[in-house]
């Protein structure tokens, strides 16, 4: 008695199912890498390379010119979108010379409801007002790039990179099955 596979033998005007779950297999792959690369390029790497780059920057005291924080709206798409923006102004001493600072932290615009940098305001605001003075890190390089406040929210950063990491791995283990030549064998993991 013979057997037949139906993976093998198809009826007339049938469809071959393993291709079309092969290029299924390669659209989805395809489809979570790209997500995963534009969740990878929305991670702020800039920002993490300036904050443990000033760590070892030296610091001077900052007398606070002026600060402000308004809502900006920005256009995106059919609407409008509001931001939050700390204007600051502050004079240090670097190398001798009295220096002028603008950028508060590595990030001077924030979600309308950000709390860290309405913190920074008030912060400022309450050192301006008393004449007190603020630590300001600067690059000992370019003493114009200054920073009074370094702090960088890791946690969400590396949850991020991870998830996209994460993401493109499985991305590419959906896509390299199918694009394997028939008859070579699977590649160990």
């Amino acid at each position: 008695m013979d057997t037949a596979s139906f993976g093998a033998i198809r009826a007339r005007g049938g469809r071959n199912t393993r291709h079309r779950g092969r290029a299924l297999n390669v659209i989805i792959g395809m489809a979570l890498a790209i997500v995963s690369f534009a969740l990878l390029a929305s991670v702020p790497w800039r920002q993490a390379a300036t904050h443990m780059e000033a760590r070892a920057w030296p610091t001077a005291e900052a007398t606070i010119v002026s600060a402000t924080l308004f809502e900006d709206r920005l256009p995106r798409g059919e609407g409008f979108v509001s931001e939050l923006v700390l204007s600051v102004a502050y004079e240090f001493e670097a190398d001798g010379e009295r220096r002028t600072g603008h950028s508060a932290s590595l990030s001077d615009r924030a979600e309308p409801g950000d709390r860290r940098l309405r913190r920074l305001y008030h912060r400022l605001v309450f050192a301006r007002v008393t004449g007190r003075t603020v630590p300001a890190h600067y690059d000992p390089d370019n003493p114009d790039r200054a920073y009074l406040e370094t702090s960088f929210a890791w946690r969400p950063t590396i949850l991020k990179g991870l998830l996209g990491l994460v993401g493109v791995i499985a991305g590419l283990l959906f896509i390299a099955p199918p694009l394997r030549l028939p008859g070579r064998p699977a590649p160990l993991l």
